[in-house]
């Protein structure tokens, strides 16, 4: 289910930006939109798994 919601959560960021993979984030604003969109549990799963 986290991985699901992970790769929707990127693709979101790939359909915002113009271009091929010119997307960027940092770990903090990824980890917020994360929490808004699939809440706080599954933040915190994450968050221990993305790089700084």
């Amino acid at each position: 289910e986290r991985c699901a919601q992970l790769g929707s959560m990127i693709a979101t960021y790939v359909i915002e930006t113009t271009g091929t993979q010119e997307y960027r984030f940092t770990k903090d604003e990824f980890v917020s939109r994360f929490k808004d969109a699939y809440g706080s549990d599954a933040a915190t799963d994450i968050s221990a798994h993305l790089a700084s």
